[in-house]
């Protein structure tokens, strides 16, 4: 039997167009979470620093845990950690992560730290706690330092432990 030709039906896009207002908003909630939590004056800062971060992650640990990790975040920022180099780099550290914080968003090595270790922070409410072990269990480790996955995740490559004090919002 011959089938007409199908046309994408009214539903259909309307259900395209609702999927695409509720990526879009999930990605405005967490960068307005991560705005919040390292204090940064705008949106646009605040989505650099947590795109430096991610960037770090995606390039320190294997392709297929940065594919996990990224499949938590909201599908519109995904995209934008998709052409990195396959990890994992072992030449990407938190003393690299601190660098590429500070020249990115122009601020010193204090300042970035305590960007770095807020973004860190955000992130453990963004990932799973099943991803959270995944992920830790490919970054350095102090094995003196034997504490829960989200200590270590800010620890050792995102810096520093819950002192959040260096935070100072940015006029």
């Amino acid at each position: 039997p011959i089938h007409p030709a199908r046309y994408p039906s009214a539903k259909a896009e309307d259900r395209l167009r609702a999927r695409r207002v509720r990526a879009r908003q999930k990605t405005v909630e967490v960068v307005r979470f991560v705005q919040m939590t390292t204090q940064l004056a705008t949106e646009e800062r605040a989505l650099q620093a947590f795109d430096t971060v991610v960037s770090s992650l995606v390039c320190r640990v294997t392709p297929g845990e940065a594919k996990d990790m990224l499949s938590q975040l909201p599908s519109e920022l995904r995209e934008r950690w998709l052409d990195l180099p396959a990890g994992p780099n072992l030449h990407v550290t938190r003393a690299t992560l601190l660098d590429a914080l500070a020249q990115r968003l122009m601020v010193d090595s204090t300042r970035a730290d305590a960007i770095a270790r807020a973004v860190g922070l955000a992130l453990t409410a963004l990932l799973t706690d099943g991803e959270l072990d995944d992920l830790v269990e490919l970054l350095p480790r102090d094995p003196a330092d034997e504490v829960d996955a989200r200590s270590v995740v800010r620890l050792q490559l995102l810096g520093g432990g819950d002192d959040l004090d260096a935070l100072e919002p940015e006029l």
